[in-house]
């Protein structure tokens, strides 16, 4: 959280980690303790995803173009993610990321970071808040289960197969994902060729790796 806090989440509009308790170290974190009393189970994190984007709808009343949703082990290159969602219309149910494919015919993107358009978001929010029929689902499959028709799942990709959203960390990126034909939608190029140059996030980093990354851009 303090890495996060420190590189990356400081060139975002505004940031706030939702969690389950005040942090007792770590400073100048903004935080709500929207978890209190919820279990810190993974088997239960689609619950506190769809609360939070609730939370940001209906109760923050968030007047945000788009929604970034992060795991704190995820690097996103906020320039990048700007210069992409310039393309897009926010009043448009966006629902942005990487891409999987078992478990779902309509597809959903992977939980470490995606984003939602303030048409999706509102979308999600309503729809998902009081419906519990996704309770044992992991929460990147219950959430995109929760996406409707008329939610665009836009293909990321930039040219040759390179991911923006990058749903693993770089050293798989490069040497190829196992099973890459079962889970992913999109083409897979590995190697130097493989990553964008507008590359937005990547996933499964270390707060060590976090720190590198914003000192190496």
């Amino acid at each position: 959280a303090q890495a996060v806090n420190e590189t990356w989440l400081k060139r975002c509009d505004h940031g706030v980690l939702f969690t389950d308790a005040p942090f007792a170290k770590e400073k100048n974190i903004p935080y709500r303790t929207l978890f209190a009393g919820i279990p810190d189970t993974y088997d239960i994190l689609f619950h506190k995803s769809r609360f939070a984007f609730y939370y940001i709808s209906e109760i923050m009343r968030a007047d945000f173009d788009w929604i970034v949703q992060a795991n704190d082990d995820t690097y996103m290159i906020v320039e990048n993610l700007r210069t992409y969602l310039r393309t897009l219309d926010p009043n448009l149910p966006y629902y942005l990321g990487f891409r999987l494919k078992p478990y779902l015919p309509n597809r959903y993107n992977q939980g470490g970071g995606y984003v939602l358009s303030r048409k999706a978001l509102k979308l999600f929010a309503d729809h998902a808040y009081n419906n519990t029929i996704c309770s044992f689902e992991v929460e990147d499959v219950a959430i995109g289960r929760y996406r409707q028709t008329n939610i665009k799942s836009n293909s990321i990709c930039c040219y040759s197969g390179q991911q923006r959203f990058n749903g693993d960390h770089p050293s798989r990126m490069l040497l190829g994902r196992a099973n890459a034909g079962i889970w992913l939608v999109d083409p897979l190029t590995t190697g130097y060729e493989g990553i964008a140059r507008d590359a937005i996030s990547f996933h499964h980093l270390s707060a060590t790796e976090l720190r590198l990354f914003e000192t190496l851009l």
